[in-house]
Order: C-alpha cells, then sequence, then structure tokens
C-alpha cells in the first residue's frame, strides 16, 4: 500500500476530525447534565450537540471499569498500527486505499479523545421526522469509519467497475 499517502491522508483527515470538535465544543461549550448545549441547524431535523461518550459504538460499554477501557483502546491502537505497516503487500487501488484512510483517520480521530479527553466528543445529532427516532450524536470520525467500511464492502465492485490499475507498493 502507498504508506505515504495512506500516512497523510489518515492524519489529515483525523486533524479534520480534532479541529471540527475543538472548533464545535468552543463555540457552544462543554456538555452538562442538566443543559442541552445545542444549535439548532435545520429544525426538526438535525441540530448541533454537544456529547461526550466515554463508551464506544453509541455509548455501549459506558461506565465499564477503566481497566478495560484500557483495553480495548490498545485493541484500536493495535489494529491501526497492524493495518500501517502489515498491510504493504496487499494489492492497492484508489478504492481501498481510500478505504484505509477513511477508517485509520477515523480511528485516530476517536484514539485521541479516548486518550486526551474524558471520552469521545460528539456533536451531529440527527432526528428523523418521520418516525420520531433521535439518531445517537456523533462526530466526524465516525462518518469516517462507516464510509470506509462501506467503501469495503462494495470496493470488489468498484474497482471491477473502474478497471483501474492497481496502485504500485512504496
Amino acid at each position: 500500500m502507498p504508506r505515504r499517502t495512506l500516512l497523510t491522508g489518515s492524519l489529515a483527515l483525523a486533524f479534520t476530525d480534532i479541529m471540527s470538535k475543538y472548533v464545535i465544543f468552543w463555540v457552544l461549550g462543554q456538555p452538562d447534565v442538566m443543559s442541552h448545549h445545542g444549535k439548532t441547524v435545520i429544525p426538526g431535523f438535525f441540530y448541533l450537540t454537544t456529547r461526550y461518550n466515554t463508551g464506544f459504538s453509541w455509548s455501549a460499554f459506558s461506565g465499564v471499569p477503566w481497566l478495560l477501557s484500557a483495553f480495548i483502546n490498545l485493541l484500536i491502537l493495535g489494529a491501526v498500527v497492524y493495518f500501517f505497516f502489515f498491510t504493504r503487500r496487499l494489492p492497492v487501488n484508489k478504492w481501498t486505499l481510500a478505504c484505509g484512510m477513511l477508517i485509520m483517520g477515523g480511528a485516530v480521530g476517536n484514539f485521541y479523545d479516548r486518550v486526551f479527553h474524558v471520552g469521545v466528543r460528539d456533536f451531529l445529532d440527527f432526528v428523523i421526522p418521520v418516525i420520531n427516532y433521535n439518531y445517537p450524536v456523533f462526530n466526524l470520525a465516525d462518518v469516517f469509519i462507516v464510509a470506509g467500511v462501506i467503501i469495503a464492502i462494495m470496493e470488489p465492485y468498484l474497482a471491477g467497475r473502474s478497471k483501474e490499475k492497481e496502485v504500485p507498493n512504496v
């Protein structure tokens, strides 16, 4: 895999995620148990709401002992290191590269929050008005990870359609 491109793209995405969190949390303030610290963007549909997620996906495992949380953080870091260093021999095309950049950039952005903040800082808050469902609050890193997973699932189809030559491994 072109490691320089993968590293540069991943760090750019992580930086974008981290800076978006700093700006939103600076403008809206820190979340408080008693207040909603939100800003309406599209009434009844989209809000900017500051939240700390001390668990994982949709606050699963919130409040678990710190040792379990540290273990899971080490697993995340290990996966990023493995992906970066041990996938050099895999055939790569633009879709595989995009997938790697998105997943690693999102993982690094959320890992940064876990290390330097109370938990992962979330701020994108959507309500699905047809069924009045408030989707769990998330951030750009989550968007990057989900987009990377979707590309990974669709990659065989996308790569076959584009008939693109593989990118040489560096």
